[in-house]
C-alpha cells in the first residue's frame, strides 16, 4: 500500500512556547507601580551593567534543561529554541515593563553605581551564582579580600541596589505573561516557515512534473529549518526528507515509464508484424515490472516514514493524534492509488488482448495509408471495441491523475494559510 504522512499536524504546533516560557521566570507577588518610571533607554542600560540580561537567559536554560530531563516527550532544544532570547533582545522586551517599577532617580544612580569597581564584582557574584549556583558564588566571594567583601555586602544592601530588586520581583508576573506571548509568536513564526518549506517542496515537484522533468538530482535540496521543539522538528524533518525521497521516486518512475514507449504498442504499424508485436508484449511486461517494483519502493518508503514517527519520543495523546491524522489522509490516497493500480492493469490487460488478437489474425489485418484494413466487419468491431475500451480507461487514469493533484494543491493551500 502506498502511503503518505498528513500534513495537517503540521499546522497544530502554533500554540507552543506559551506553556514552556511560562516556567522560565521567577514568579513573585506584583506590588504598585512607582509615580516616576524610568526611562525605558535607561532600564536597558541598567540591564547591560548588572547583567540581568544574563542572568535571565540563564534561568531561562536551566529551567529548559530541568524540564527536558522531565519530560523528554515534550523536550526542547536548548539553544535553537533559545536563538530568539538574545541579551539584547531581552533587555529590549523587559526593558519597558520593568520601567514602571523602577524610579527614575534610581535608574540613574544605578548606572554609576554599576560601573563601579564594587559594583562590577557584584554582578560577577550574580552571574556565577546563576551559572553555578549559590555555593559556587559564595565560595569566590569568600576568597575576595576582607574590605571588598564589606563593600560589596554595603552595596547590594544599599536602597538604590534593592531598587532594582524590588523592580525585578514587582514585574515578575508581566514579564512571564510577556515571555509567554513572544515566545509563543516566535514559534508560531518558526512553525509557519517550516510548513512554508514544505509548501515549496510539493509545489516545485507539481511544477517539475507539469514539465515532465525526469531529473532526479534536481529535486529541492533546501534544508527544513528547526523550531526548536525535538519532537516537532524530528517530525517535520521525517516529513519533509520523505517527501523529498518520493520526489525522486516520482521522476525516476516517470524517467522509467517514458522509456517503455507504451505509447508505441498500439501503433497500427506495429499490429501487422510479429517483430512490432513481440516488442509490444515485451513493452507490457516491462511496464508490468516496473509498476511493481515502484510500488514497493513507496511502500517501503512510507513503513520506514511510519516507523520514523513511532521513535519520536512524544506525548500519547499526541502521537494518538498523528496516527489519526495519518489513517485519515492515507485512507484518501490509498483510495485514489488503489483506483488508478485497477484502471493501470485494466488498460495494460487491454492492449494484451488487442495484441493477442492482432497476432491470431496475423496475414488477415492489412496497413494502408496510416490505417488498419480488416476482412470482416466483425474483425473491425472487435478491434473498435477494444480501443474504445482503452481510451476510457486512459481517459479515467487521466482523471484520477488530475483529483490526485488538486489534492496535492490543497494540501499547499493549507500548509500556506
Amino acid at each position: 500500500m502506498l502511503k503518505r504522512m498528513s500534513t495537517r499536524h503540521l499546522i497544530s504546533y502554533l500554540v507552543l512556547g506559551a506553556s514552556i516560557a511560562s516556567t522560565m521566570l521567577p514568579a513573585y507577588a506584583a506590588d504598585a507601580r512607582v509615580a516616576n518610571p524610568a526611562s525605558v533607554e535607561d532600564v536597558k542600560q541598567v540591564f547591560r551593567l548588572s547583567g540581568l540580561d544574563k542572568v535571565v537567559l540563564t534561568y531561562m536554560r536551566r529551567n529548559i534543561e530541568v524540564e527536558n530531563r522531565s519530560k523528554p516527550e515534550s523536550a526542547l532544544e536548548t539553544d535553537v529554541y533559545l536563538s530568539f532570547a538574545t541579551p539584547d533582545a531581552i533587555a529590549e522586551h523587559l526593558a519597558p515593563i520593568y520601567a514602571n517599577y523602577l524610579s527614575s532617580d534610581y535608574a540613574k544612580k544605578l548606572i554609576p553605581a554599576l560601573q563601579t569597581r564594587i559594583g562590577k564584582l557584584s554582578v560577577r557574584l550574580t552571574l556565577i551564582e546563576a551559572e553555578s549556583g549559590l555555593d559556587a558564588a559564595k565560595l569566590v566571594f569568600a576568597k575576595m579580600p576582607l574590605e571588598d567583601r564589606r563593600e560589596i555586602n554595603a552595596f547590594q544592601a544599599s536602597v538604590t541596589f534593592k531598587s532594582l530588586l524590588n523592580a525585578e520581583q514587582n514585574a515578575s508576573k508581566e514579564s512571564r505573561a510577556m515571555f509567554r506571548e513572544w515566545s509563543g509568536e516566535v514559534v508560531k513564526s518558526r512553525a509557519r516557515q517550516v510548513r512554508k518549506e514544505i509548501a515549496n517542496l510539493l509545489e516545485s515537484e507539481m511544477q517539475k512534473e507539469s514539465e515532465s522533468s525526469f531529473d532526479t538530482a534536481a529535486v529541492s535540496s533546501n534544508r527544513l529549518p528547526r523550531i526548536g521543539v525535538r519532537a516537532f522538528d524530528q517530525e517535520a524533518s521525517a516529513t519533509f526528507e520523505t517527501l523529498r525521497r518520493q520526489a525522486r521516486m516520482r521522476r525516476q518512475f516517470a524517467r522509467e515509464n517514458s522509456q517503455l514507449n507504451l505509447a508505441d504498442v498500439l501503433k497500427a504499424e506495429n499490429l501487422v508484424s510479429r517483430e512490432g508485436l513481440e516488442t509490444g508484449n515485451l513493452s507490457i511486461l516491462a511496464a508490468e515490472n516496473v509498476f511493481s517494483a515502484h510500488a514497493k519502493a513507496y511502500e517501503t518508503l512510507w513503513a520506514e516514514y511510519d516507523k520514523t514517527i513511532l521513535n519520536i519520543p512524544m506525548a500519547p495523546e499526541r502521537r494518538q493524534e498523528l496516527m489519526a491524522n495519518n489513517d485519515r489522509e492515507s485512507a484518501v490516497v490509498f483510495d485514489i492509488q488503489v483506483r488508478e493500480a485497477e484502471r493501470m492493469r485494466t488498460l495494460l490487460e487491454l492492449e494484451k488482448q488487442i495484441l493477442a488478437f492482432c497476432e491470431s489474425h496475423l496475414g488477415k489485418i492489412e496497413y494502408k495509408d496510416g490505417k488498419l484494413i480488416f476482412q470482416s466487419d466483425e474483425d473491425l468491431t472487435t478491434y473498435n471495441t477494444l480501443i474504445a475500451q482503452v481510451r476510457k480507461e486512459y481517459e479515467e487514469i487521466q482523471n484520477i491523475g488530475k483529483e490526485d493533484l488538486d489534492r496535492r494543491k490543497s494540501d499547499v493551500t493549507r500548509l500556506r494559510g
